[in-house]
C-alpha cells in the first residue's frame, strides 16, 4: 500500500465532477435530514471510464492518505478542526505546500490476511536520512515498544514511511530510502508506488 500527492489525474474538471456528483449531494442530503455533517470526511473515490464512483465514506482520516497529505498542509490542523466544530470553516484559509509527498506502508507477513505479530523490528538511525532537499517521517501504526526498549510488530500495517521533496520523483526516492532502514521478519511492501505518475 501507499499513496502520493499531488496527482495530475485529479484535474480541476475531475474535482468539479466529484464535488457536483458525489460530495455536495451527500452533504446536502444529510443537511436536509437534520443531520448535517461536521468534521473530517474521508471519501474513497475510483475514477472510471463513466466518471468518478464512490467506494466508501469514513468519518475519520484515511490511512495512508493522511500520512501523505498532512506533511503538505501548511494551515494548522487544529485551527481547521476547531473551525469545523464552530461552523466557521469558510473563514479559514487552507493552504497546501507546492512540494510532493509519497508514502510507502510496510506490512507484517501475511497481511491483509492472518498476519504475524511480535517480530522484532530493527531500524537504522533515521536522523541522518532527511536533507535540505526533503524530509522522511516514520508514522508508527502496528508497532509496540517493549519495556526493554525493543520495537516489535503488533499489527498488519506496521509503519508508513513518508517522503516529502521538491518533486514527486524526489518524494518517492525519500520514502523508499526510509523503508530501506527498516528490517523485520517477512516484512513486505509495494515497490511500485507512484510508478504510473512517474512514467508520464
Amino acid at each position: 500500500m501507499g499513496c502520493y500527492a499531488p496527482t495530475k489525474i485529479a484535474s480541476p474538471e475531475i474535482l468539479k465532477q466529484i464535488d457536483d456528483l458525489i460530495l455536495r449531494p451527500m452533504l446536502e442530503g444529510m443537511r436536509k435530514n437534520g443531520t448535517p455533517f461536521v468534521g473530517m470526511l474521508f471519501t474513497g473515490i475510483m475514477l472510471t471510464k463513466s466518471g468518478p464512483k464512490t467506494l466508501e465514506y469514513n468519518a475519520r482520516f484515511g490511512d495512508p492518505e493522511t500520512q501523505t497529505l498532512l506533511p503538505l498542509l501548511e494551515t494548522d490542523l487544529a485551527t481547521i478542526m476547531k473551525a469545523c466544530i464552530e461552523r466557521r470553516l469558510s473563514e479559514v484559509e487552507i493552504t497546501m505546500s507546492d512540494r510532493s509527498s509519497a508514502v510507502v506502508v510496510v506490512s507484517s507477513g501475511g497481511y491483509p490476511g492472518k498476519y504475524q505479530q511480535g517480530d522484532e523490528i530493527q531500524m537504522d538511525d533515521p536522523h541522518s536520512l532527511s536533507d535540505d532537499a526533503g524530509s522522511i517521517t516514520f508514522f508508527h501504526a502496528g508497532t509496540s515498544l517493549l519495556p526493554d526498549g525493543s520495537l516489535h510488530t503488533s499489527g498488519g500495517r506496521v509503519i508508513a514511511v513518508s517522503g516529502v521533496g521538491s518533486s514527486l520523483e524526489e518524494a518517492v526516492k525519500l520514502a523508499y530510502r526510509g523503508v530501506s532502514t527498516i528490517r523485520y521478519k517477512d516484512m513486505h511492501y509495494r515497490k511500485d508506488i507512484a510508478y504510473r505518475a512517474l512514467k508520464r
